[in-house]
């Protein structure tokens, strides 16, 4: 989802409404932060992984041509 989607939708709620986000292991947490950076789409493929990851963190041979690509994280 892109930033101008989110707001958009965001822009359908009462603006006293909490945001949050899930928790690890179960329940909800607020958001904290947000912080922008730049990913790697689909490039996990196991099931307990999101699909894409940060490209500070991927493995090089994984993400061999694949673009990177600016993205916000919401903690």
């Amino acid at each position: 989802m892109k930033v101008a989607k989110l707001i958009e939708k965001l822009m359908e709620f009462d603006g006293n409404l909490d945001v949050i986000i899930s928790g690890y292991e179960g329940g909800f947490g607020d958001i904290v932060c947000l912080n922008e950076t730049e990913i790697y789409r689909c490039v996990n493929d196991a099931w307990y992984y999101g699909p894409h990851e940060e490209a500070k963190y991927c493995n090089k041979n994984l993400v061999k041509g694949k673009k990177k690509t600016k993205a916000v994280i919401l903690n």
